[in-house]
């Protein structure tokens, strides 16, 4: 019945609308004409860039098939106020063919941030439909459509609200926003909710320029006219089209849009050389990917046209003056009469590591371009990728905010677009430019496509531009396939882009002009650059605004990789106002220095144009220029850009530009990260140290804290500045407390106690003798800076991931932070030097050097130190009384830390392979000090054999503590210690240990646990490594006394190491029995109690660090099924794969395991297949089992993700079993109904 009465309304508006427009007279307004100017804001076209909110009532459903051009448009928001709308309205007719997400007014009224809500609700990506008067489907009430009056009540303000969002100048710009209200029907109450939000938007606005307002007819129009009149004193008349029908409307406005440079229906290669379409919709699903069809460039709407001949130059001019190689670069170089796309001798070889794809054996695979910036690389990518996009389904990663997780999800989704239940899928190529975590990505795909995986195929190629300094290098340290580029070009090179340039003559004006071709063609010589910018830069005003803009752009693009300034600031910064109406151009403003310059678009949080240099070292030479002719300071041009209020108000770009400054002043350079060397500071901090001294350093960072009052790292960096170059100790500590308080992380604790640290250094080194009264201040400072380290510790396991959707954040690696245990050590390494300085312990008497010893292991008390009658050393005895329960806990607490490092070093590995430089640096830090530790506190062999010659008898526990002593030497004293012998190889040292481990355990009174758990450990190294000795204890034997300790622990402690062996030494035969129903029966329980345990002592490191399977199941009994990895990477590195990875991969490289053991192919090794045991298995609900006799079922779990399909199908399934501190994990994932 509502229906039919909505009917007989709208036939009697339509005629009584029809009576009075045949009584009215001729249009003479013009209105086609006035719907094309304001809908274009002055322009001929219907421009892409033009951000849309559309503002609208209930339409009728007759008049729908006349909104086509809403599917037409850029839409950025509609403000719907038809609760229907989404079942037979206008959502509904735009949806069956658009994304459009359905959201209410209050999801933009929250706490987070712009960036962050642009994020959740996806704008600028898709179609955000906001129902702003409920929905008439909803089941809550809170969300169904209200009366007027409770509208009023309860809705406007959030109207309101998202109103001053939406107009927000760092959500959308001003001038490329264009509002439509298209009103199908009259509006005849002063408090109706649409003319709410036409109120809220024209005071947000301030004004109606940005409106165009589309009413049914006259009748709908005076309404809503003298509405608007009553409400805002404002004549909306010019702004209104009303005497054009809904299908004039449409014509127009589709006849006018921009032509589309993209073919109208593109296509995806799919599995036999066959082709699917990819629609409209399923491409706005995919938000993050630039995805290249089969058909790009093909039949476009451009070609069409008379404006192709300029849009083919324009396009060819803003790549080779240095833009972002697109498609169509490529497309045009192919028609008829060009000459080929320069192919890059690097070509081959990057196209050979990709293709053929048979000899793929992991279902996602990395391979790396590493490359020096500004030389091509990721144009030579992109070349690769176009010649390969009717073999691969090709996309590029155009999101570089984006997150991993959504990544995956959208290449799945790319995966197996058009396809439905297929046997197999066409592969993805994806690129990905500079992307800092790309294992995590690769480990994201494989979770998100693990349903669709079929063994031993490929899915996904990651094709990772990485800009390095020093490419060659990295690509001699990368563990990953890899090619590299240099900027430099080979004779071949050279010559073909000397005959491009004779063609470019040809068919542009000024090729020479194309100044990124022309440096390249000039092989990136320093000379031309360096005349090319005393000549453009001759006549240059540093002091006019267009000269600042200039220098702050130089400044940005020399130093930040990448970094660029909104289009829209740099013209508000030299006076253009309105540039969108006006005729004024920032290139016009700008000349002739505008040449070295380009604009591009840009897609992160919001879309927009911005501007950058056109090259990298064309910008370091303006510097150059700047800083030497024009005597310009780097510090001076860098206060500059702090001081500038209009570069961080509100504004498209505002927070990376904001992240880019920050960088630019914070981040300093690593070897690993493809830096060509490491710095204390910014490269920029670092220059004007060089340049202008520690002065200049200090104000630009002090000018920076004020400027970002709310940012921590300032602080800590002007911290550092005052300690490691000022000696400046009070304004270190000043500062680093001034950081504690705006963010008290690990980085920053440990920065508080590198300040007091410093300071302890110092006074040290400037002491002429060691007094009491310099004693007591350098051990007040060192217990200063040891609480500040261990602060760093305990932080280090609380430190937050970062925000999924903070930007400035985005690139950092998910680390665990042990720098606390490092400083910790040091400080204690320095006081231990300290003590050895004091007089009465006099090094030379072996008598004093005991007692100092007996001292800090806490063995002797200061109080037994008053022998004496010198004053000067009662007054040193003073003082180490004062801090003795400091002084004594440091021997403790230096072999906790050795523990940490030994366990932190063997157990876990990094996640990624391509950052293990920094642990490495750790490594031998570590290392070190412990040689260090040793020295002081174990005998010297040659003093152990005169202590034993003058003492021919030591008692048992005199004995066992020398054998301590030993083993703690041979870092031999710890069950991770012991792991690390399985890669020395040398078979009688670890039988000199064994003994000594057997001497503890037979002869300790007291029989301790970790002892116990060591002796059998030793055991099994030994039979790893020298099967042949005698010394070693039958299986049976070590199987009894590690059921003793487990029957002893219990199952609910924290004894890792202890459910380990049991792993190792009870695991189940392939007969699938119980050996012993005693003995064996608590296996699955033991599991459990380790992973738990585990858990309890690492789950903090996990986002950084994976487990280390140190043995694999084999097929022999007792001991010598345990086969340790060494002897796989032996078998490995002895003949090379007899699977290989890859056929162009392993041809120019000896072969490398980690690669094999990446990709899965070391499981087609045929002497690892003879030599482990494949255990068969079950998946349920997405785990892994192994079931044995007695109702015994073990949880193993996947090495890699995307090994177990998801759908929680009960398969059965094999694998290889591999034994980790965490569990046993299962490789080579095999499902037995595929074989």
């Amino acid at each position: 019945m509502r229906g039919l009465t909505d009917e007989v309304k709208y036939w009697s508006s339509a005629r009584k609308s029809k009576e009075e427009s045949n009584c009215q007279l001729p249009n003479q307004n013009h209105q086609g004409q006035r719907l094309k100017q304001l809908i274009t804001h002055g322009r001929d076209t219907l421009e892409n860039s033009l951000q849309v909110i559309v503002v609208t009532n209930k339409c009728h459903p007759s008049q729908l098939e006349h909104l086509g051009f809403l599917k037409e448009m850029k839409l950025f928001a509609v403000l719907e106020f038809d609760p229907e709308s989404d079942m037979n309205g206008t959502c509904s007719f735009y949806r069956a063919d658009r994304i459009a997400n359905l959201h209410y007014p209050r999801m933009y009224n929250t706490n987070d941030s712009v960036s962050t809500v642009i994020g959740k609700l996806n704008l600028f990506k898709q179609t955000s439909w906001v129902f702003c008067n409920g929905r008439a489907n909803e089941v809550s009430e809170a969300d169904r459509p209200f009366t007027t009056s409770e509208w009023l009540k309860k809705r406007a303000g959030e109207i309101s609200d998202m109103v001053s969002f939406l107009c927000n100048p760092d959500v959308l710009s001003k001038d490329r926003l264009l509002v439509v209200f298209m009103l199908h029907s009259g509006v005849t109450d002063i408090s109706s909710p649409i003319l709410e939000a036409f109120c809220a938007i024209y005071r947000t606005l301030e004004g109606e320029d940005n409106m165009l307002c589309i009413c049914k007819d006259s009748n709908v129009f005076s309404q809503w006219r003298d509405m608007i009149n009553t409400r805002c004193k404002v004549d909306i008349t010019s702004k209104c089209i009303y005497e054009l029908s809904l299908n004039e409307i449409d014509c127009t406005i589709r006849k006018i849009k921009e032509p589309q440079t993209r073919s109208s229906r593109r296509y995806l290669p799919s599995s036999g050389s066959s082709s699917v379409l990819l629609t409209q919709k399923d491409e706005e699903l995919m938000t993050v990917l630039d995805i290249l069809s089969e058909n790009e460039c093909e039949n476009t709407e451009i070609e069409t046209k008379d404006t192709f001949e300029e849009f083919k130059t324009n396009t060819e001019e803003d790549f080779y003056r240095g833009g972002q190689v697109t498609w169509w670069n490529f497309y045009l170089s192919e028609r008829p009469g060009c000459l080929p796309f320069i192919k890059r001798d690097k070509y081959e070889d990057l196209h050979n590591l990709i293709t053929p794809t048979e000899g793929y054996t992991s279902p996602c695979i990395i391979i790396n371009l590493f490359h020096h910036p500004g030389c091509g690389g990721t144009t030579l990518a992109m070349h690769v990728l176009w010649n390969l996009r009717c073999k691969f389904r090709c996309a590029v990663l155009k999101n570089t905010i984006a997150q991993n997780s959504e990544i995956a999800v959208q290449v799945t989704h790319l995966l197996t677009c058009g396809k439905e239940k297929q046997l197999s899928y066409t592969p993805v190529l994806l690129l990905v430019d500079n992307w800092e975590d790309v294992e995590d990505l690769q480990r994201c795909i494989l979770s998100a496509a693990n349903e669709k995986k079929k063994p031993e195929t490929l899915m996904v190629i990651i094709l990772n531009c990485e800009r390095s300094q020093i490419p060659a290098v990295s690509s001699r340290n990368s563990r990953l396939d890899n090619v590299f580029m240099i900027n430099k070009l080979s004779t071949k090179e050279q010559s073909f882009f000397e005959v491009k340039l004779k063609e470019l003559k040809g068919h542009h004006q000024k090729p020479e002009t194309f100044y990124a071709f022309m440096i390249m063609t000039n092989n990136f010589s320093e000379k031309y650059i360096e005349n090319l910018v005393h000549n453009t830069l001759k006549d240059l005003d540093t002091s006019r605004k267009e000269g600042q803009l200039f220098s702050l752009l130089a400044l940005l693009n020399t130093y930040v990789n990448g970094s660029y300034m909104a289009l829209s600031l740099c013209e508000e910064f030299v006076g253009i106002r309105n540039a969108l109406w006006g005729k004024e151009t920032l290139e016009d403003k700008m000349n002739p220095y505008s040449t070295l310059l380009i604009h591009f678009n840009i897609e992160e949080h919001g879309t927009y144009q911005a501007v950058r240099f056109l090259h990298q070292m064309i910008a370091s030479n303006c510097l150059k220029v700047l800083t030497g002719k024009h005597k310009l300071h780097l510090g001076e041009i860098t206060t500059n850009l702090l001081h500038c209020d209009l570069l961080y108000k509100s504004g498209m770009g505002k927070d990376i530009l904001v992240q880019n400054i920050q960088s630019m002043l914070i981040t300093r350079q690593r070897k690993e990260l493809g830096h060509d060397k490491d710095t204390l500071f910014s490269p920029l901090i670092e220059d004007i140290q060089t340049d202008e001294g520690i002065s200049q350093i200090k104000e630009v960072l002090v000018r920076a804290t004020k400027r970002f009052d709310k940012n921590a790292t300032l602080p800590q960096a002007l911290a550092r500045h005052f300690y490691l170059k000022e000696k400046d100790y009070i304004s270190a500590l000043q500062w680093a407390k001034d950081a504690q308080q705006k963010m008290y992380n690990s980085y920053i604790a440990d920065t508080l106690g590198q300040v007091y640290k410093s300071h302890l250094k110092y006074e040290i080194e400037h002491a002429e003798e060691l007094t009491p009264e310099g004693l007591d201040k350098c051990l007040k400072l060192a217990f200063q800076a040891t609480k500040a380290f261990r602060d760093s510790q305990e932080l280090a396991k609380k430190d937050e991931p970062m925000d999924s959707l903070d930007l400035a954040n985005r690139k950092r690696q998910r680390t665990y932070n042990t720098s606390g245990y490092v400083g910790e050590m040091e400080v204690s390494m320095i006081v231990f030097d300290i003590i050895k300085d004091i007089p009465f312990f006099n090094k030379s008497d072996a008598l004093q050097r005991d007692k100092m010893l007996q001292f800090l292991k806490n063995h002797l008390p200061v109080s037994d130190f008053h022998e004496t009658t010198n004053s000067t050393n009662d007054q040193f005895i003073a003082v180490l009384a004062d801090h003795e329960k400091f002084l004594v806990s440091l021997k403790p607490r230096l072999k906790e830390m050795f523990s940490f490092f030994e366990n932190y070093f063997t157990y876990l590995k990094p996640r990624s392979i391509e950052k293990e430089t920094a642990e490495d640096r750790n490594k031998r830090k570590v290392s070190g000090h412990f040689k260090k530790y040793i020295h002081i506190f174990c005998s010297s062999g040659e003093e152990r054999t005169s202590e034993r010659a003058s003492k021919p008898k030591l008692s048992i526990r005199q004995e066992i503590e020398e054998q301590r002593n030993y083993l703690e030497q041979k870092r031999a004293d710890s069950f991770a210690g012991l792991l690390q012998y399985l890669n020395e190889k040398n078979g009688n040292q670890i039988e000199l240990i064994l003994k000594k481990w057997q001497f503890i355990v037979q002869n300790s009174t007291r029989k301790l646990m970790a002892d116990r758990i060591n002796f059998i450990l030793a055991n099994i190294v030994l039979h790893c490594i020298k099967q042949s000795s005698t010394l070693l204890k039958r299986y049976e034997e070590l199987v009894s006394l590690l059921n003793e300790a487990l029957q002893e622990e219990g199952t609910h402690s924290n004894c890792t190491e202890l459910y380990y062996l049991s792993m190792l030494l009870m695991w189940p035969r392939r007969e699938n029995l119980l050996e012993s129903t005693t003995m064996f029966k608590n296996i699955g329980t033991y599991v459990t109690s380790s992973k738990k345990s585990f858990h309890r002592r690492f789950s903090h490191m996990f986002p950084a660090k994976t487990c280390i399977a140190h043995f694999y199941l084999g097929k022999s009994r007792g001991l010598r099924r345990i086969i340790h990895k060494g002897k796989l990477d032996h078998l490995l590195y002895k003949e090379g794969p007899k699977t290989s990875h890859k056929k162009a991969s392993s041809k120019d490289r000896p072969p490398n395991p980690h690669q094999l053991w990446q990709s899965g192919a070391i499981w087609r090794d045929p002497e690892i297949q003879n030599l482990l045991l494949r255990v068969k298995g079950k998946t349920e609900n997405g785990d892994i089992y192994v079931y044995y006799g007695g109702n015994l079922k073990i949880s193993v779990r996947p090495v890699y993700l995307g090994g177990v399909r998801s759908g929680c199908s009960t398969e059965e399934v094999s694998f290889y079993l591999g034994f980790t501190m965490e569990g046993p994990v299962a490789y080579d994932i095999k499902y037995e109904n595929d074989q």
